[in-house]
């Protein structure tokens, strides 16, 4: 019997003393900790949340109710004869590229509770799946961090390609197929309605999850960067690359350099930890593991590196532009949609307990 407890007794006192540093410094000076953690909020809350939380809810309703089975007829095939898995397959891809992290691996997530993908299958789906919608390659580090909208849609196009290219052979390594779980989820046998009160619910949820994990880990590179005294632009940007894709975006585009644009390729398509926790929190609560998706994404991330960097270092029509503060008001939303969207968020919240409350009667 293999002794489970070994890997924890191994990191618990890394992330004890980790905590505790965490602590002091936030002890030592809370209001530098209190705007590095409001500063990562409203990134989020003007930029992300608006288009997240929807397509959040919008993924949930059309898994569920497999309303993509069209989409699954044609694109489907086209997956099945590539990477060797099943139609339905397509679907997480989609909803990702459209939306933001963790769509993709909600929604392979949820293919797998249905017991539509195998476990093999499913943590291969949710690494291909793992990527980002355009709203934040091309209008935020595109158009305002970079100052070209041109250098965003590379950015996005380039992590998409990435990782349907990487695909292929590594669908093709974890080819081996395991036994199917063959069960449907509760949610089937439920009425339209409590359909769609679970769906914003559980995106509700998963939206104040990902903040709060945007800004903990956002939080945890300042204060580590601030302790070594790293003022290094490159490496800094880098580092925060690999705790926050947004923080690492918005350091890379100070240089406003082909090097800048490289990063912020890889901030993008590698995600961070913040996104590996994020796509944790809901594949681990089904029994599949991340691990091949921390590897899938961290060669997507170095080729995307490379390919941006040729790009922009080859080409003027690619090449990031100064910085413009101004630009940000034009691009960012109106303030009537963070607004409603915060109020969604909070109504979802609410419908979250009351379905809970539902449930357990």
């Amino acid at each position: 019997m293999t002794d489970t407890s070994k890997p924890l007794r191994i990191t618990a006192p890394l992330l004890t003393a980790a905590s505790f540093f965490l602590f002091a410094s936030i002890l030592k000076d809370p209001e530098w900790c209190s705007e590095k953690i409001i500063s990562s909020v409203r990134g989020l809350f003007f930029n992300v949340l608006p288009v997240l939380f929807p397509l959040m809810v919008i993924s949930k309703i059309v898994t569920a109710l497999g309303s993509f089975s069209s989409f699954e007829r044609t694109a489907g095939r086209l997956f099945t004869k590539i990477y060797g898995i099943p139609p339905c397959s397509a679907v997480p891809f989609f909803l990702g590229m459209i939306s933001s992290f963790p769509v993709g691996a909600s929604s392979a997530t949820d293919l797998f509770l249905d017991g539509k993908l195998t476990k093999k299958e499913a943590e291969t789906v949710a690494a291909i799946s793992s990527v980002t919608g355009p709203s934040f390659p091309v209008a935020v580090v595109g158009t305002v961090l970079l100052g070209n909208t041109r250098t965003g849609w590379l950015i996005y196009s380039v992590q998409l390609i990435s990782a349907f290219l990487t695909g292929v052979p590594f669908s093709r390594t974890f080819k081996k197929r395991d036994s199917l779980i063959n069960r449907e989820r509760q949610r089937r046998n439920l009425n339209f309605l409590l359909l769609i009160s679970d769906a914003i619910s559980c995106s509700a949820v998963n939206c104040l999850f990902i903040c709060c994990t945007v800004a903990f880990y956002s939080l945890l590179c300042s204060i580590l960067i601030s302790a070594t005294g790293l003022e290094n632009i490159t490496l800094t940007s880098f580092i925060f690359s690999l705790f926050e894709f947004s923080e690492g975006c918005r350091h890379a585009a100070v240089s406003g350099d082909a090097a800048g644009a490289a990063i912020c390729a890889f901030s993008v398509s590698f995600g961070g930890l913040s996104v590996f926790s994020q796509c944790a929190s809901v594949m681990n609560k089904a029994g599949l593991s991340v691990k091949r998706l921390i590897l899938f994404k961290t060669i997507c991330g170095i080729l995307s590196f490379f390919a941006v960097f040729a790009a922009t270092h080859f080409s003027e029509f690619f090449m990031p532009t100064d910085t413009s503060v101004a630009v940000f008001s034009k691009i960012g939303f109106p303030h009537v949609i963070p607004g409603a969207t915060a109020f969604m968020i909070f109504s979802g919240l609410i419908i979250r307990i009351w379905h809970l409350i539902y449930v357990k009667r």
